[in-house]
């Protein structure tokens, strides 16, 4: 960055005193880990109340600096720790008081705001790993700690990019400020008073055997033309007010909206950012072959569903994380009261969670190919 950051200016106020405001607001006391220009911070400090605990090993890296805080919060007796960097300072008290929230509900578990299903901060951690924390030898840092709880770890939708921003670089602290500014739309405030009318893609041309569908091509049926069809009828009787059809930039995503965009008599519009999950190497390859071919990697995607990478893919995190963006990006240049999106199972379940501000339930049969599914936020 090349400046000290915690001090860094936004709107007036030093970024450290925005990071650890949307705590003090959730009346929780506050821990500063010093190392680095400390003594710069310590005025800065005592008109926080916060209480500041030294690194002394602050050169050998973040994680000396996270063990510190924890051996703090264990020695005060803490349930658990919320814990984010002074270079996050767009976190809200709304954000955190949704982590303390979830926390509340479930102690013992890791849980993390996050952005379109991107992890961001805070990050919760419960007492129950505090000893582990301690004990760990900083190989992989605090991940070195938190992968043994991959599974149970919650992640908190927020709707607020904010807990994804940081200042590492200028450009970073540019796109900071003018998020703060307002010039940079937030989605939580995009999506109130519209309609969103979602539409899944008709059938496609069957194959011989079960086979991995994501970004890979697959024309649609005559089946899945007269579905497209029907579901164009329905939606032409919500008599929506649209500018456009969105849609992926697949031929089932595309042909489909095609009859819509026909019934409404408006244009489409292609979001590659709408396109299906990406399987990578496994797209279009039957699911037999890939038992075959990568029987490791398919067993530790049967084991982690959500979260498993497909060779030169993307997780179902990845999916979500795009889809947020580019349902900002749609919604900051169209005003239309309704939204009308064509597009795949796996983008209509995030878009749906990310209304419900929850996290999209992936395994859903629902939407069916050609069915339509309507929301107002």
């Amino acid at each position: 960055m090349g400046s000290f950051k915690p001090l860094l200016e936004l709107d007036g106020t030093p970024a450290l005193a925005r990071a650890c405001s949307a705590f003090s607001a959730n009346g929780l006391p506050l821990c500063v880990v010093t190392g680095h220009n400390a003594a710069a911070l310590r005025p800065l400090m005592g008109t926080l109340g916060a209480e500041e605990v030294f690194n002394p090993d602050f050169a050998d890296g973040m994680f000396t600096s996270i063990r510190e805080g924890v051996r703090y919060a264990k020695n005060a007796g803490a349930e658990g720790v919320l814990l984010s960097p002074a270079d996050c300072p767009l976190v809200t008290s709304e954000s955190v008081k949704k982590l303390l929230d979830t926390a509340a509900a479930a102690p013992d578990r890791f849980s993390v705001a996050v952005f379109g299903g991107k992890k961001g901060h805070p990050l919760y951690i419960p007492a129950k790993v505090f000893d582990e924390i301690l004990n760990h030898d900083g190989t992989n840092g605090l991940k070195g700690v938190t992968r043994r709880y991959d599974g149970e770890f919650i992640r908190v939708e927020t709707l607020d990019e904010g807990v994804l921003l940081d200042m590492d670089t200028p450009e970073g602290y540019e796109h900071i400020k003018s998020y703060l500014a307002g010039s940079v739309p937030k989605l939580a405030q995009l999506l109130k008073n519209r309609r969103f009318i979602l539409a899944r893609h008709g059938s496609t041309e069957p194959h011989k055997e079960k086979t991995f569908i994501g970004r890979y091509d697959v024309p649609l049926s005559q089946k899945g033309r007269e579905e497209a069809r029907a579901a164009a009828e329905e939606i032409k009787g919500l008599a929506p007010s649209a500018s456009r059809v969105y849609c992926s930039d697949l031929s089932r995503s595309r042909d489909s909206a095609a009859f819509i965009a026909d019934a409404l008599g408006i244009p489409c519009s292609e979001q590659p950012r709408l396109s299906e999950l990406s399987l990578g190497e496994w797209d279009g390859l039957p699911i037999s072959e890939i038992k075959s071919r990568f029987p490791r990697e398919y067993e530790a995607r049967g084991r982690d569903i959500l979260g498993y990478i497909p060779p030169d893919g993307e997780n179902f995190y990845e999916l979500q994380y795009r889809v947020a963006l580019c349902l900002s990006d749609i919604l900051a240049h169209d005003e239309s009261p309704d939204v009308v999106i064509c597009a795949h199972k796996g983008v209509i379940q995030s878009i749906l969670g990310l209304l419900d501000c929850r996290n999209p339930d992936f395994s859903a049969q629902s939407p069916a190919k050609g069915e339509i599914v309507v929301r107002e936020s």
